[in-house]
């Protein structure tokens, strides 16, 4: 596993975020970014569940500044979930929104949890450098195409669905060991991730 800082794409991630949430320019600077996990809560598989909350974990830390070690490191601010509803679990993580840099942590679990799973059957293990690096290319493009299909990314530049592509392929390889149970754990039970933006006085509405 790589504790190093992944490089983020900000600009990128930007357009990601006003293209998913179009109303995110016009929001209040007093809002909260929601992450919504819709999970099916039938039959879990704990080492599975366990893997797919360390990816999601791992990705905050990785892009919140200073690397996934001083992030495990240090004593607060690791990735919550602020509350969950019955049901199906939708487990619901919030941050105030900040408007003046909307490549929030959250963008990037919504982009890994959204995403990697298109890329499953190609998380083979490879034996070199070179195959690797075939390996990572032919993963890129399969999600961004994937990406390019999907109606929440259909309008995303080609440069900016390149970019979200490379950092969820990033984030996976650097947790490869985790991704067998945590796609095992996407595929069957997680039933849709959501990201959208709420007005404080919507909690209760």
């Amino acid at each position: 596993m790589d504790y190093l800082p992944v490089r983020i794409p900000k600009k990128s991630l930007r357009i990601v975020a006003e293209q998913v949430i179009p109303t995110l320019g016009d929001a209040p600077r007093d809002s909260k970014l929601v992450l919504e996990v819709h999970v099916a809560c039938d039959n879990i598989v704990a080492r599975d569940f366990s893997a797919f909350l360390d990816l999601a974990d791992h990705v905050y830390g990785r892009v919140s500044g200073r690397g996934l070690n001083s992030y495990a490191r240090r004593s607060g601010g690791h990735f919550t979930f602020d509350r969950s509803e019955p049901g199906s679990w939708v487990l619901i993580a919030e941050h105030a929104l900040d408007m003046a840099n909307s490549a929030s942590p959250l963008l990037a679990v919504w982009l890994v949890l959204k995403y990697a799973p298109s890329g499953i059957h190609l998380l083979a293990a490879s034996f070199n450098e070179i195959e690797q690096g075939r390996l990572a290319r032919a993963k890129r493009k399969q999600l961004s195409e994937h990406m390019k299909r999907d109606a929440s990314l259909s309008g995303l530049p080609d440069k900016d669905r390149a970019e979200a592509a490379r950092l969820v392929v990033t984030l996976t390889e650097q947790d490869r060991n985790l991704m067998p149970r945590a796609s095992r754990f996407m595929r069957q039970n997680l039933h849709d991730v959501k990201l959208h933006v709420r007005n404080n006085d919507e909690r209760n509405n």
